[in-house]
């Protein structure tokens, strides 16, 4: 029973980071839209921002949420870089 006990503690905690960073897929593509709103962008930027942010989105869809962060972050800092003087946060 022990041994049952442990080997669910580890699965839980190996699993635990994965599920923390699916959910923080959601939270940032609502955080990319709500900037893509608000800030007044060159087509071609807003464009490239709103591919990263979309397959952010598709990878997380299927589950690849490491994959979905590095592109939803990509997305983050071009809109940093794209909005000099504004804060996104």
């Amino acid at each position: 029973m022990h041994r049952i006990a442990s080997l669910l503690l580890t699965l839980t905690l190996l699993a635990a980071p994965g599920a923390a960073m699916a959910h923080g897929c959601p939270n940032h593509i609502a955080q990319i839209d709500q900037l893509l709103e608000s800030r007044d962008l060159p087509e071609d930027t807003r464009s490239e921002i709103r591919t990263l942010r979309d397959e952010g989105e598709s990878a997380h869809n299927a589950g690849h949420h490491d994959r979905a962060m590095e592109k939803l972050d990509k997305a983050l800092r071009k809109l940093a870089e794209a909005s000099v003087g504004e804060s996104i946060y």
